[in-house]
């Protein structure tokens, strides 16, 4: 029994060093706590790790064990069924393992099937959007955008807006930066539109939009202003070397 039971947490120990070496392989601050502290190490990582649905690495690791197990499913499912419900499942799966070459073709399998398929357009824009590949998921965005104007409840426009900025489509992202932040209101867009105001020499007008976003932010429930607190500090970094150039004249 304790035989057993000592292999068990010897087990979950080298899960959690070689998990913590996945998530961190940079810095490797994880990987060092877990090596260190052994039993209590790996039940801190476990713990305080926030389970994630944008990328791998920052699985959970019991989240990371349960989409596995959902994978093998779904992998059943497309091979027997072969729906396009069925593909966007393991699409949706993959991506949210990193396995994005693999959701790539999942995707791209129930638009064969579907080619209006709102979720899974949106599924490709994703995947092509976190492999730098800009232009494609424009495409996707703009027709699904087409279809569902709202869809995931301004996600797919924030989203667009982003794939613009990065394109430097500078004719036509303004106009859709200020209908998304008319209808989301989201942070990131009075980033991008304050960063293009700029561009236009209009420092004084990015300068007011970064802070009326900070006030309204700080003024939100503390759960809200936690979720863009990163928002936040880009404004504030923009402030500040605005304010440094100004000086330096």
């Amino acid at each position: 029994m304790l035989e057993t039971l000592i292999f068990i947490l010897t087990a979950f120990w080298v899960w959690m060093l070689i998990d913590s070496y996945q998530n961190d392989p940079t810095q490797l601050a994880w990987f060092w706590l877990v090596l260190f502290l052994c039993l209590p190490g790996a039940l801190i990582y476990f713990f305080n790790r926030k389970p994630t649905s944008q990328s791998r690495k920052s699985l959970h690791p019991l989240r990371r064990l349960q989409l596995q197990q959902e994978l093998h499913r779904a992998r059943i499912a497309a091979k027997y069924i072969g729906k396009a419900h069925q593909f966007l499942i393991l699409g949706n799966i993959l991506l949210d393992l990193g396995e994005l070459d693999r959701a790539k073709c999942a995707y791209a399998t129930a638009l064969s099937k579907e080619p209006k398929n709102p979720y899974a357009l949106w599924g490709s824009a994703s995947v092509a959007f976190y492999q730098d590949r800009f232009a494609v998921a424009s495409r996707h965005l703009e027709l699904l955008l087409k279809i569902d104007p709202r869809h995931l409840q301004g996600d797919a426009s924030l989203m667009y807006a982003k794939v613009l900025f990065k394109l430097e489509k500078w004719s036509i992202i303004e106009l859709h930066l200020q209908e998304d932040i008319y209808y989301w209101g989201h942070p990131e867009s009075i980033i991008m539109l304050a960063r293009i105001e700029m561009q236009n020499g209009n420092v004084g007008t990015a300068k007011k939009m970064l802070d009326n976003m900070i006030s309204k932010l700080r003024a939100s429930p503390t759960y809200h202003y936690r979720r863009y607190r990163q928002v936040v500090r880009e404004a504030e970094s923009i402030i500040r070397h605005l304010s440094t150039t100004f000086q330096s004249k």
